[in-house]
């Protein structure tokens, strides 16, 4: 591997196109492209047999092995060396491979302590970077002993894998409970106990014929429902497989706020993510964009509380019906123009109604698009008072599956306007 840090002389795309374009121009075989990444984007992990390939940075800085390149640096890699880079900022890169041979990579996975060092490199650099700190203002310091970590949902081994050693990392002392289906091969995974489930299903929910999309609430419902059943601590974090600890940070926030008032369901608030706590929801659709509401909409990839409360806010489901799940027939159907789902209720939806419509009972609510400003306005109101809802830096979970997603509304990365965030969440607690 050789890395030319051409921006220090600013000549990176100068040298590129007098060294390496000529050399690339004249072999017919060879291959390049225009890729851009987000902030947060780790590469797949492999090795090239017999080509060559280089990257030029056009925008923006990667991180390869512990060279940070930055706009007109270069890397080349020579057959048989390892190939593997880290965004520390939405990057544009030139790729190039010369020649392009078929069959040509040996890919390889990362382990799980080369995956927390990189994003730790990222949330690390986030923080030097951001003018906002996120510091715990009156955190308890919870002894991971009094946690059980619920770990739901099917077991991919590499995810999962992963899921449980950054709890065994972080959380030290913390019961793990794995909850997953009987079919799912689980061996070679440090569960504490195990909790085998019949599988559910998954029922498709797509508008159209050519993009399928599958509802898996109920395999959240019972994954979730059976695991805290074991739960025998004061404290419980629920978490998907693929969600994997970055720190400890998030026990770190349970005393953040005081416990809700006017609209209280728990004893004591929830800590959940950003990600997918929604207002509202942007789509687009034959080149027409729609905007719609999402009341009661708290992200469900993570819940961590008092165990009796995060219970709560799963026995209060059923499993849902076929009916509910696709082809529903909307109250007012032209809410869901171009809408790519046909459930009722979103899984967010789905599972926190359960528990606001027993504390409510006069609540109207009928399918996703029965709302109005009020309806909205008390969504707003109930989620504030029950949750904790906690920014990337704050929580320091990351789902493998979405690793960019993660970062949204960080400010270097993309920003999504239909989410409810931490610093919302604070402005309105501080004028009540």
């Amino acid at each position: 591997m050789e890395i030319l840090e051409l921006s220090k002389q600013n000549e990176g795309v100068d040298y590129f196109f007098k060294e390496i374009y000529p050399l690339v121009y004249n072999d017919k075989k060879a291959a390049n492209k225009i890729f851009i990444y987000g902030q947060g984007y780790l590469s797949e992990k492999y090795k090239r047999i017999g080509a060559v390939e280089i990257i030029l940075v056009l925008e923006g800085c990667i991180r390869i092995g512990q060279t940070v390149l930055n706009h007109n640096d270069m890397v080349i890699w020579y057959p048989g060396d390892e190939i593997s880079f880290l965004c520390l900022t939405m990057a544009k890169l030139l790729r190039v491979i010369v020649p392009e041979l078929e069959n040509d990579i040996i890919t390889s996975d990362y382990s799980y302590d080369e995956i927390d060092a990189a994003y730790n490199t990222v949330l690390n650099r986030l923080f030097l970077t951001k003018k906002k700190t996120f510091q715990v203002r009156g955190g308890k310091n919870i002894d991971p002993s009094l946690v059980t970590v619920v770990v739901q949902g099917y077991v991919n081994k590499k995810e999962t894998g992963c899921t449980i050693k950054s709890v065994r990392k972080y959380l030290p002392g913390a019961k793990i409970i794995l909850s997953t289906w009987k079919n799912c091969d689980v061996s070679e995974i440090d569960y504490d106990e195990l909790v085998l489930n019949d599988d559910p299903g998954a029922v498709e929910c797509g508008a159209f014929p050519e993009l399928s999309i599958m509802n898996n609430t109920n395999r959240q419902i019972v994954s979730t429902q059976n695991g805290l059943a074991s739960c025998n601590t004061p404290y419980t974090l629920k978490l998907r497989s693929d969600l994997i600890l970055l720190g400890k940070d998030i026990v770190s926030y349970f005393d953040m706020l005081p416990p809700p008032e006017k609209y209280r369901i728990f004893k004591h608030r929830l800590l959940i993510g950003e990600i997918y706590t929604r207002h509202k929801f942007w789509y687009s659709c034959c080149g027409t964009e729609y905007v719609v509401e999402k009341p009661f909409h708290p992200s469900d990839w993570f819940v961590f509380g008092l165990t009796d409360d995060v219970r709560k806010l799963y026995s209060n489901i059923s499993l849902i019906r076929q009916s509910d799940m696709h082809n529903y027939h909307y109250k007012y159907p032209d809410r869901a123009m171009g809408y790519k789902y046909t459930w009722r209720y979103t899984s967010e939806q789905e599972i926190f109604l359960g528990v606001v419509k027993q504390s409510f009972p006069d609540l109207k609510f009928d399918d996703w698009t029965d709302y109005n400003e009020e309806l909205c306005l008390f969504s707003k109101r109930v989620i504030f008072d029950n949750f904790l809802i906690l920014n990337f830096f704050q929580n320091k979970i990351l789902n493998l599956k979405y690793p960019i997603t993660c970062f949204a509304n960080s400010g270097f990365s993309y920003s999504d306007k239909d989410l409810m965030t931490n610093e919302e969440q604070m402005n309105y607690c501080m004028t009540k």
